[in-house]
């Protein structure tokens, strides 16, 4: 992995085989960033996407084996006590053409990574939500 960044800012590049979560994870702590959005493309394997169930408080598991286009990358890092939290959400292209997305569950880089971290000012805290199962912004 390769990082610049400006203070504000930061282009991580990600090689072939890293995991994007882990990744993002330990340049939340080294960055000591409050709240960030993040966005990214690239290319990306081992791609497992997830789309949440209300009623059973769960994520259908979609896999995906790839390689396949990142196409876009959304989310956010925030934090949870001392532990930081990546959520993310992507579309992905298919080699037919064709495009699917939902929660980002895991990946790999399959080719690079082109992954933007934008650092805010505010400390970003999730609490659980018994309702739903999940840990929310507060």
């Amino acid at each position: 992995m390769k990082i610049h960044s400006d203070g504000i800012v930061s282009a991580l590049i990600l090689e072939r085989g890293e995991s994007i979560h882990e990744k993002l994870k330990e340049i939340a702590k080294e960055l000591d960033s409050p709240g960030a959005f993040i966005t990214g493309i690239g290319v990306i394997k081992d791609v497992v996407l997830g789309f949440f169930s209300i009623e059973s408080k769960t994520y259908k598991e979609m896999k995906v084996p790839g390689p396949v286009e990142l196409l876009a990358l959304n989310g956010n890092m925030s934090w949870e006590g001392e532990e930081p939290i990546i959520h993310l959400h992507a579309v992905i292209g298919m080699d037919d053409g064709s495009v699917i997305g939902g929660h980002l569950l895991k990946a790999r880089i399959g080719v690079t990574g082109e992954i933007f971290i934008h650092k805010i000012g505010v400390r970003l805290e999730r609490e659980r939500a018994e309702e739903f199962g999940l840990s929310l912004l507060k």
